[in-house]
């Protein structure tokens, strides 16, 4: 039910209206999109993809450490390019790929040099080097950036739809308020968990967020409705839930003029 009411809500989402934003904006994310690593046809293509992720992670984690967050948002090439491994100079000089990957390695290279990673000489990683990669693990790699992608998200979209900067608030929605550095456990917690009662409180923190929220798109009645309540029937939380994914999802895009990422569930045990 968790996954299947947000996938609802994105295609739900109403593109027939030129966000209020604009249109022909840089799609920017602090993490690489989830789709990015789990699309391509090709499973060694992919394969490559998650394996540079895990090469990179403690680098990319570096960069929200402690970067400045703008620079930190990547747009959908570089965040590819990255995936790929070119994060050295490559190219023809002059070449556009040769300025493309120029600029990667400049901004690359301060959190790569903090984490250790200073011999760039193996990137891109040969695909006949690349272990191979079971299920279950594809999904806990994909399920970072998607998670860490929300939370910023979530925190953006709140700050410009209401004004106001309380990101205390915010974190107050998740299972933890870490930003980054999640364990793999928080999958199942929150507003992951399988029990209403367990996603409530998380659902009630949203929907306080959205009172103060200024968006073109209508805000649902039961997100008024559930104003100073505390508790809920489960057909009334399913109900809530539902109404906060379409709210959320249709307020995102209205705002940043491109598809929100949403978190993921993982359904198989997580080892200690």
């Amino acid at each position: 039910m968790v996954l299947l009411t947000r996938s609802s809500a994105l295609a739900a989402v109403n593109r027939g209206q030129h966000p209020s934003c604009g249109i022909n904006l840089p799609q920017l994310y602090v993490m690489p999109e989830p789709a990015l690593l789990a699309s391509p046809d090709d499973e060694l293509r992919r394969r490559v993809l998650y394996h540079h992720y895990e090469l990179l992670r403690d680098a990319l984690m570096f960069r929200l450490a402690f970067g400045d967050e703008p620079r930190a948002l990547l747009t959908t090439q570089e965040w590819r390019d990255i995936l790929s491994g070119k994060i050295t100079k490559q190219g023809k000089a002059g070449s556009r790929a040769r300025a493309r990957s120029a600029s990667l390695e400049d901004l690359m290279r301060p959190a790569l040099d903090a984490c250790g990673i200073d011999d760039l000489t193996g990137f891109p990683v040969s695909p006949d080097a690349i272990p191979p990669l079971n299920l279950n693990k594809a999904k806990e790699i994909l399920w970072e950036p998607a998670e860490i992608n929300f939370r910023y998200e979530l925190l953006a979209l709140d700050a410009r739809a209401s004004g106001l900067d309380h990101p205390d608030e915010c974190r107050r929605c998740f299972a933890t308020t870490k930003l980054i550095g999640i364990d793999l456990h928080e999958s199942q917690r929150g507003l992951a968990a399988l029990e209403t009662d367990d996603r409530l409180p998380h659902l009630l923190c949203i929907a306080r967020l959205m009172h103060d929220w200024t968006v073109p798109c209508e805000r649902p009645k039961e997100i008024d409705d559930a104003r100073g309540r505390t508790a809920l029937s489960p057909g009334d939380v399913y109900a809530l839930e539902g109404a906060v994914a379409r709210y959320y999802t249709q307020s995102f895009y209205e705002l940043f003029g491109r598809t929100a990422v949403v978190p993921m569930r993982l359904e198989h045990a997580i080892s200690a």
